[in-house]
């Protein structure tokens, strides 16, 4: 049963990690519980209240790499912000970008912000505002430090970690973020997520 469960989780990872939108349920057997069989890709919401203090990777010091100016996540409490983990070598996250400066046109900017953090230790500040120019995305761009990136991966997985699979994390205005579905998101999806955490 072990083999089957791990093969299943296998498929999921892949088939998420594709693009693909994926819910694996196995009905049980009368020997087998279902909860030790069903897995799902569903985002699961880490919630945040006004009495708890912000998450760790929340608190960590990021900097715009075209402005320079420095800010926390935890800082845009009150927003929507979707947080896509990205890196310049990536054609789908910038299929990605595109999408999302399309979805931007529809959003209230006074109240949704995106963010494009680079996790790619490899890559500086300057080569991603370049980037951020050449391609004419208006919103924020950062690089990703090793203790924010560390915290992410610690609390969601390595999948937000990984550009090809677009990760993006959407934070509510109460700092609840939930993991999206992994996978290229159109720019209909993405004003979905927007607006989804805003209610």
């Amino acid at each position: 049963m072990r083999s089957i469960r791990a093969l299943i989780a296998t498929l999921t990872l892949v088939l998420a990690a594709c693009g693909g939108r994926v819910t694996v349920t196995v009905e049980p057997t009368p020997n087998v519980p279902a909860s030790s069989i069903a897995t799902s890709t569903s985002p699961t919401p880490v919630p945040a209240s006004p009495s708890t203090p912000p998450a760790a990777w929340a608190t960590e010091t990021l900097t715009d790499v075209r402005t320079g100016e420095t800010f926390t996540l935890a800082d845009l409490a009150g927003n929507v912000v979707l947080l896509e983990g990205m890196a310049t070598w990536c054609p789908p996250c910038l299929e990605q970008q595109q999408q999302a400066q399309l979805a931007l046109t529809r959003l209230d900017p006074a109240k949704v912000r995106y963010i494009s953090l680079d996790v790619d230790p490899r890559e500086d500040a300057s080569t991603l505002a370049k980037y951020a120019e050449q391609h004419g995305f208006p919103w924020t761009f950062a690089v990703g430090e090793p203790a924010l990136l560390r915290e992410l991966a610690e609390t969601y997985g390595d999948p937000v970690l990984t550009p090809p699979v677009t990760p993006v994390l959407v934070i509510g205005p109460d700092g609840s973020a939930t993991l999206a579905d992994l996978g290229l998101k159109d720019a209909n999806q993405l004003t979905e997520l927007a607006g989804a955490a805003a209610t």
